[in-house]
């Protein structure tokens, strides 16, 4: 539980200070075993600025006439498949074989677009080294199947959009993130004209064209909404049942591969049924919801883990919201359990052991947070599955408080191993890359991936991936992982006390409405009681709101009232101990 919470603001706001209850004592708080091998304080203690880091990744990728060996990253694709734009193409590992063209994957453009908008830069009128102007996001268009009428995202230009369940689910979802950041949940009247009709389970009938911009809407809206019907469809089709390899959405029919299953998918659209719901609205028959509660209840009516990529944390995400929202009392714990393999949960699926998140130390550094696979030669994590599954899971604190220290303590860890993809922060003979980086002083761009050691020395931790040895690229530094630094960026920012982050848990929380009240988090991993410094704020969708009253949600009290917005509060918290602050507007 969460102890000692005071607040102290600065003696030129005048305040009033007497504490109401919000509800009957404070909220149980949940443990995960792994969660609490974790340290309190890794060794070394290195905090990130996550928001530079970002702003200078999108300006090393989006220049045009960099100069270097594998430079310029950014290319030109005029290809024009399946919508007449030129678009733009990324490499997914830095020296990627026959880098050009059509070679580059939505995973990869996709998240670059998102983390340029989370970072606040104009992606929809970008001008850069060598472009003016250019709307990458409209760009995006030519991933969305025309050429064989599936109508679905796909991954890469070239194909019709089947494959794994994880790259089409993803693929699939990363749209309309994109769309939730640019505006906010369309007016109903607007969605029921032009996107719902006559239900989600049926065509429209007079579907607007592709490229159609309405106001207030995302330019990718128009596709987004036929991809959910197309999702419904499958969702149908397969009647509950995701245990397949993908879809097939040519010939309507689950695939399975004679390898593997990915019944994670499940997860992944249950969150896109549910946000897609949130956006855009439901039909009479109430389709979206129906499919979302299908989906998440054949994930949690699995006897294994499920845990494949990154779609399982979403699954969570989804979970905590429908039950806050609706009611329900699905088993959120065992959702993030599996994700941060809590010893309790039944063991991993055969066909992918060991998937999760590590506690533990490489060569004396901590690499504890960091998701990948456990049990590959040791522990090999992932920079890409690592920045999603944060952005997923802590806005689940926002809908279910009884995680806010688990998920708190984990992302403290979590924030600051990932700094340990990154070049500048491994010894010269911990990664296979360097001589590229310091020939072209380009910091910016992390290692796919993070071995425990290294083939030599059996040190580490050691940046490496699995381009080189596949022979797919000269680097295993990865585009695809780095493109999605900007939800670290909008989540977690530094404080003046060294491994404090401040969580925006609010900002990846994508669906939400414009009335949602701003909501931080904050874990104090000192064996002592600090005090934070943070900044009072207010919804950004209502400029005229001046005051709100501050609460805070674990221990569930109003700790004031009446602040001004933009104003300091000095929040004193526990040892080891999280609060979730919540701003809410003053009553006049």
């Amino acid at each position: 539980a969460v102890q000692n919470i005071i607040v102290f603001i600065f003696a030129s706001i005048s305040l009033t200070t007497a504490i109401t209850r919000l509800q009957m004592g404070p909220i149980p708080q949940l443990s995960i075993p792994l969660v609490e091998r974790m340290p309190g304080l890794p060794v070394p203690l290195v905090p990130m600025d996550w928001q530079q880091l970002t702003r200078d990744y999108i300006s090393t990728v989006f220049d045009a006439t960099s100069q270097g060996p594998f430079k310029p990253l950014l290319w030109w694709d005029d290809s024009k498949l399946d919508f007449n734009q030129t678009t733009f193409g990324l490499p997914s590992y830095v020296g990627v074989a026959g880098q050009g063209g059509t070679t580059h994957e939505a995973v990869n453009a996709m998240g670059a677009v998102l983390s340029g908008l989370l970072a606040g830069v104009s992606m929809g009128n970008l001008s850069g080294p060598g472009f003016a102007n250019v709307n990458f996001v409209k760009m995006l268009l030519n991933y969305f199947d025309t050429t064989h009428n599936t109508h679905i995202w796909k991954n890469r230009v070239t194909e019709s959009g089947n494959g794994e369940f994880w790259y089409q689910v993803w693929t699939n979802t990363l749209p309309l993130l994109i769309a939730s950041t640019q505006t906010p949940p369309l007016p109903p009247a607007l969605s029921a004209k032009y996107f719902v009709g006559q239900g989600w389970d049926v065509p429209l009938s007079n579907p607007l064209p592709l490229g159609t911009q309405l106001e207030g809407t995302s330019i990718l809206d128009v596709p987004m909404v036929a991809a959910v019907r197309s999702w419904v469809q499958a969702s149908f089709v397969l009647k509950g049942n995701y245990n397949y390899t993908g879809y097939d959405f040519v010939t309507h029919q689950g695939v399975l591969n004679g390898k593997f299953t990915q019944p994670e998918a499940a997860a992944g659209l249950a969150f896109l049924f549910y946000t897609a719901r949130a956006r855009y609205g439901d039909d009479s028959k109430g389709t979206l919801l129906t499919a979302a509660r299908r989906a998440i209840e054949f994930v949690l009516g699995c006897e294994y883990d499920v845990f494949w990529e990154i779609l399982l944390p979403f699954g969570a995400l989804a979970a905590a919201r429908m039950n806050r929202e609706l009611g329900t009392n699905y088993d959120v714990l065992k959702l993030v359990g599996w994700v941060l393999q809590d010893d309790q949960c039944p063991p991993h699926a055969p066909f992918r052991s060991g998937w999760g998140a590590f506690a533990a130390t490489w060569g004396g550094v901590d690499v504890s947070g960091l998701i990948g696979s456990v049990t590959d030669d040791g522990g090999y994590a992932f920079a890409m599955d690592t920045f999603v599954t944060l952005a997923a899971l802590l806005p689940v604190t926002r809908h279910d408080p009884r995680f806010a220290r688990t998920l708190a303590r984990w992302a403290a860890n979590a924030f600051n191993s990932l700094r340990l993809f990154y070049p500048r922060e491994l010894p010269a003979t911990m990664q296979t890359d360097l001589a590229w980086v310091n020939s072209t002083n380009t910091w910016c761009i992390p290692y796919e991936g993070l071995r425990c050691h290294s083939p030599a020395s059996r040190a580490g931790p050691y940046g490496t991936g699995d381009a080189k040895k596949g022979g797919w690229a000269s680097t295993n530094l990865g585009l695809y992982g780095g493109s999605y630094v900007g939800l670290a960026a909008i989540l977690a920012t530094t404080t003046h006390v060294q491994g404090v982050y401040v969580l925006d848990v609010l900002a990846t929380d994508f669906g939400h409405g414009p009335d949602a009240n701003p909501i931080v988090l904050l874990y104090n991993p000192y064996p002592h009681n600090i005090t934070i410094s943070n900044t009072v704020r207010a919804r950004s969708s209502s400029p005229d709101i001046t005051h709100v009253d501050v609460l805070e949600r674990v221990q569930g009290v109003v700790l004031f009232t009446h602040v001004l917005v933009g104003s300091l509060v000095n929040l004193t918290i526990g040892n080891d101990a999280a609060i979730l602050v919540e701003f809410r507007p003053s009553a006049e």
